[in-house]
């Protein structure tokens, strides 16, 4: 049991550990007021003048009496406290009592009767000098009770001291008293402490665990979700890649003869061979369901062609889209559809329609793909 002594000018002595700790506090007579119209704790340290330290009371017979302050040193301690007063301690037959801490201290008090009935205890603190030890101290103190009250029932308790237990045996023997361990002393179940405070440091120790557990919690979270977001980016990436490849295809069908298109590209163009090819198949697709698309790498863009018919000027160079299902039969809507895409794409110079015969649809058409003077 961790035992602290506190008396009005502060705590006179203590001998803790890590456990709960049991304060005796010993009131003076100028410090106790009693009040009989206040009951809640704010109240009682507003009227008692209390600032920042908690008031130590208890409610007896009606009337609420307030005996101190706590004193901060005491109030910020993370371990469990209470508060008690000797009395609580003491044996329900015992007119007195005497508590002796390290050989040198004696808390000492003695019920009193006034003329009213009202039970009262006087307690003080003794200390033991050079002059007198703490033995000859008790043994006189018992000594001074049994004079003033032959029925005097005195209990002696020695707090965690074998030594001094088995002396005080030997020294009150002739009082018939018998010295008591103190841990062997319990609170009357009627006493209610004057001061409790709970354990903080568990309380502490706790909160910390549980935010450590929160924390690891929220990252495993974060990244099994930055896992999951991963695949999830991989997956999109590769659907949009197959969408593009699906694109393509549907925009160019197949490529007549692609070695021959690889030597071209060998050539240095302004414009990416691809680029061409991509600009004259989306032309061709406004027409119907576009089959393929021929790059005519043949003709040069100095005008040399293999026939040298419709020669092309420099900078063109000609593709060839069938179309597997024309949208419009009529020569004059494809005539007109070919004049609205030439306004809108300026690079197409010419959407001429070949007359290859059966329900398909041949388009010869030329692009301006590499500048020169007077073009764009």
């Amino acid at each position: 049991m961790d035992i602290v002594i506190l008396t009005r000018r502060g705590i006179a002595y203590q001998r803790v550990r890590r456990g709960e700790q049991q304060v005796i506090f010993l009131p003076s007579d100028e410090a106790v007021k009693v009040y009989k119209d206040i009951t809640d704790t704010s109240t009682i340290a507003e009227r008692y003048g209390a600032q920042r330290s908690p008031p130590l009371w208890r409610q007896a017979e009606g009337q609420l009496v307030v005996y101190g302050l706590l004193p901060e040193a005491l109030a910020q301690r993370r371990q469990a406290l209470k508060v008690w007063l000797a009395q609580d301690f003491a044996p329900a037959e015992a007119t007195a009592v005497m508590y002796v801490f390290d050989k040198k201290w004696v808390v000492f008090s003695r019920r009193d009767i006034n003329d009213e009935g009202v039970v009262d205890w006087r307690t003080t603190l003794l200390k033991a000098e050079e002059d007198i030890s703490v033995s000859d101290l008790i043994g006189e103190t018992a000594n001074d009770v049994m004079l003033d009250d032959v029925d005097a029932r005195v209990c002696v308790a020695v707090y965690e001291d074998l030594e001094l237990y088995e002396s005080l045996q030997e020294k009150l023997k002739p009082l018939d008293i018998k010295p008591v361990p103190f841990s062997s002393l319990k609170v009357s179940p009627r006493a209610k402490p004057l001061y409790r405070q709970r354990d903080y440091g568990a309380l502490m120790i706790l909160s910390i665990l549980l935010l450590t557990l929160l924390f690891a919690a929220s990252a495993a979270y974060w990244f099994v979700t930055w896992l999951e977001l991963q695949k999830v980016d991989g997956h999109i990436r590769d659907v949009r890649r197959q969408i593009s490849n699906i694109e393509v295809n549907q925009n160019l069908g197949q490529l007549n003869d692609p070695h021959q298109v690889l030597r071209t590209m060998q050539k240095a163009f302004e414009a990416q061979p691809s680029a061409i090819v991509d600009a004259a198949a989306r032309i061709g697709r406004e027409f119907g369901e576009l089959d393929s698309v021929k790059f005519s790498v043949g003709k040069d863009n100095t005008g040399n062609t293999r026939d040298n018919i419709n020669p092309l000027e420099p900078g063109q160079h000609e593709v060839t889209a069938n179309i597997g299902k024309p949208t419009n039969t009529l020569l004059v809507d494809q005539e007109r559809l070919a004049t609205l895409l030439m306004a809108d794409a300026p690079w197409a110079r010419q959407i001429e329609n070949l007359p290859v015969g059966g329900s398909g649809l041949t388009l010869r058409i030329v692009l301006q793909t590499e500048k020169t003077e007077g073009r764009r």
